[in-house]
């Protein structure tokens, strides 16, 4: 199954990046290359935050 972010494909996306939660090992985290630039936050449904 291709993920997407807003409709493009990750593989797409220069700079975008997919991993697993390093809390669960379940679910998959996808970030954008703007999202990486700004330091956002990003959140895992086990409840894991990062990146800080």
């Amino acid at each position: 199954m291709a993920n997407s972010v807003l409709g493009n494909s990750t593989s797409n996306m220069t700079g975008s990046v997919s991993f697993t939660c390093p809390s669960c090992k379940k679910e998959e985290i996808i970030r954008t290359r703007n999202e990486r630039e700004i330091v956002a936050n990003y959140s895992c449904k086990c409840g894991f935050t990062g990146p800080n």
